[in-house]
């Protein structure tokens, strides 16, 4: 989503100017202010943040409550809507990011996790490092060919209109992504140390 700002010349009288600027200082502004707060304390934060994602709808109720105390009353409703629409962009921005952040953390941590060294590897394998080491140029080959057929995949993919294109972008899997995912499905732990190796190579 983007923004586009236009600047205007408000030209009206000194009274409906004052009266202009008393709403959007005075009542607009803090309003805004106050529900990016309530927002923040909301008992389902924690539950957006997980998903990454403001719900439809949640503003509103908020600003109709507040509405009726006696610093927000008497707006414009086009005010009280530019409020909504206002928080509604900051949170979904924000928890949109914090969302992508935390995928980002989590691959990492997920990333170290799997990282052993070679006498964890062989620990958990109950196999001597050649043989992992094997194990991991065998299976190697199948992950290349399954990431090359995606990539292709992607670009016979092109021509394709930009909505079927955004929808297609999670398709998109690197080699590393192949292979996290093999990781997480490997049960047996020679597999699963294989796959580790290759990410040490």
């Amino acid at each position: 989503m983007s923004l586009i700002t236009i600047q205007c010349r408000l030209v009206a009288s000194e009274d409906t100017r004052r009266h202009l600027w008393q709403l959007m200082a005075e009542k607009n502004t803090p309003l805004i202010n106050e529900l990016l707060e309530q927002v923040r304390i909301h008992p389902d934060m924690e539950q957006w943040l997980k998903k990454g994602k403001l719900p439809n709808g949640v503003i509103k109720p908020l600003c109709d409550s507040l509405s009726t105390q006696e610093r927000f009353v008497n707006q414009p409703k086009r005010f009280y809507k530019s409020a909504i629409e206002v928080v509604e962009y900051i949170y979904k921005s924000w928890l949109a990011l914090q969302k992508e952040r935390q995928q980002k953390i989590d691959k990492k941590e997920h990333w170290l996790n799997m990282l052993k060294s070679d006498v964890e590897l062989e620990q958990e394998s109950n196999f001597t490092l050649n043989i992992i080491r094997a194990k991991a140029i065998k299976i190697l080959p199948q992950y290349i060919t399954k990431a090359e057929e995606i990539h292709k995949q992607n670009i016979t993919n092109k021509n394709v209109n930009k909505r079927q294109k955004h929808k297609n972008k999670n398709n998109n899997y690197t080699l590393f992504d192949i292979l996290f995912k093999a990781y997480d499905r490997a049960k047996i732990p020679l597999n699963r140390c294989a796959i580790a190796i290759l990410f040490d190579t």
